[in-house]
């Protein structure tokens, strides 16, 4: 790991607490789908001159102060119902993944006080974002790199007009959040639970049922192939880190024991 020129405590503490998530990854997804592990590497080397080391350690200090203030923490999937009677109910942190960002209509988020974090890796089109990223009470974008990706992304960050934080699922490394996992729902998942949420909501996720029509570059049979290492990794995960995991239709439950 490359030393911050200024010392950032909140990313040792993070990527400390994400580290049993990167050794998921090793160990299934990679084992798994068989992504070069060097891709990964320079993926992360990429990210890291995207962003200054103190806005970057600015951004995750907000972030880890709503994660260990959260109690209740919903994330928002390809499957997700905007107008369900049950949303937001009692969730004082959201994340809402790439899959879900066209269906959030700002409208819905009147009145809430969660804060709201975007999460993917930018295989969308960016005009899809504009209907959620307008008047919500917004955090972050966490901007997945990986080996497949990370310069396209890039065209990405420079739209955006909210703080960027760099992740990759291999490598904590200068400027770039470790996050492990493997898609973006259980990336999500990862997040939350190695801070100590205490009930975290998967909302719109089915491992059965196939959402790719946000991909552009990704077929609904390797979809499929993906979200089954991604079961596994959370399940393992919930183990993991002392939490107990109930899969309804849906809708994913964890809660910590």
């Amino acid at each position: 790991m490359r030393p911050f020129l200024k010392y950032c405590s909140v990313f040792e503490d993070m990527c400390d607490r994400l580290s049993q998530a990167r050794n998921l990854y090793f160990r299934v997804a990679e084992k798994a789908m068989g992504h070069p592990r060097i891709r990964e590497y320079e993926a992360a080397q990429y990210a890291s001159r995207t962003v200054s080391e103190e806005r970057f350690c600015e951004s995750i200090g907000v972030l880890r102060e709503d994660l260990l203030s959260s109690e209740n923490a919903c994330v928002l999937g390809p499957l997700f119902d905007p107008w369900s009677t049950a949303f937001p109910g009692r969730c004082d942190l959201i994340v809402v993944l790439d899959s879900a960002a066209h269906l959030v209509p700002p409208r819905r988020f009147r009145g809430i006080r969660a804060r709201v974090y975007l999460l993917g890796d930018g295989d969308f089109d960016p005009a899809r974002y504009r209907p959620c990223s307008s008047g919500l009470p917004l955090g972050a974008y966490l901007l997945h790199y990986h080996g497949d990706n990370y310069i396209r992304v890039s065209m990405l960050k420079r739209a955006m007009s909210i703080p960027v934080v760099p992740t990759s699922q291999a490598v904590c490394w200068w400027n770039v959040l470790g996050l492990g996992g493997y898609t973006d729902g259980d990336r999500a998942a990862m997040l939350l639970m190695s801070h100590g949420v205490p009930r975290v909501v998967l909302e719109g996720y089915n491992f059965e049922r196939i959402s790719c029509s946000h991909k552009r570059t990704l077929s609904c049979g390797l979809k499929h192939r993906k979200l089954m290492v991604a079961r596994r990794i959370l399940s393992e995960g919930a183990s993991a880190y002392g939490y107990v995991m109930d899969v309804l239709e849906n809708k994913v439950l964890l809660y910590r024991v």
